[in-house]
């Protein structure tokens, strides 16, 4: 669906490679050969890192300056947490108080594997429905910054089918559709009670990004997919 839209924009798409990690050295390879040709990282820069930091700017303004007890986010490659761990320790209160919660499927861990290790590691074939959370080595600095984080930083494994659970929980509740990559996120914060002390008086934010690849009839293929697994 993805690859239509981008087609429909008039750009030509070349899919290359089993794996994202061959895809990315593609591209890099493709960009180093021809000036004309712009490598954007997906997650690795710290552009994009100072980028989604300003989700914390603004849920700082909408909680009124009180930090939240946990932000909980979907973590593909890390550029996105990167972003959010930015943004937290600017404020010295909120890092401090703040846990921040990685949410992963249970075949695409790749930020519970680096996590455990204490740095990136690479754990081979991704086996997930939740296609964007497919980068199987997180960037370096996702996990320095996780690893330094005052409050701590926690990961949170959902199946396939929890993900999915999450995407329909948050269609039904809300009448937003997402990926299940951000349902990861979803179903990640209906576990919180494990990672959270008092949970049940806690200020949550739940980060929901991630609904570009998604259709209804993607949705019902999902539902299928996991209910034949």
């Amino acid at each position: 669906m993805m690859i239509d839209r981008i087609k429909g924009e008039g750009a030509k798409v070349e899919v290359y490679g089993k794996e994202w990690s061959e895809t990315d050295a593609k591209a890099r390879e493709l960009a180093n050969s021809n000036e004309t040709i712009a490598y954007v990282p997906p997650f690795d820069d710290k552009l994009l890192w100072d980028g989604h930091s300003t989700m914390i700017d603004e849920i700082f303004n909408q909680l009124e300056g009180a930090a939240p007890d946990a932000v909980v986010a979907s973590v593909g490659g890390g550029g996105l947490l990167a972003g959010v761990l930015t943004g937290l320790q600017k404020r010295e209160t909120w890092a401090k108080k703040t846990v921040v919660v990685a949410a992963e499927t249970e075949g695409a861990a790749s930020m519970h594997r680096a996590l455990e290790a204490g740095k990136p590691v690479h754990i081979g074939t991704i086996k997930t429905i939740a296609s964007s959370l497919g980068a199987p080595k997180v960037c370096d600095e996702v996990v320095s910054k996780a690893l330094s984080h005052p409050a701590g930083t926690k990961s949170i494994l959902v199946s396939d089918k929890e993900a999915l659970a999450g995407t329909t929980l948050l269609l039904n509740e809300h009448r937003f559709l997402c990926e299940p990559a951000c349902g990861a996120a979803i179903a990640a914060s209906c576990r919180l009670e494990t990672v959270i002390p008092n949970y049940s008086d806690a200020t949550l934010v739940i980060i929901v990004c991630g609904g570009g690849n998604i259709s209804y009839d993607l949705l019902h293929m999902y539902e299928e997919k996991v209910a034949e697994s």
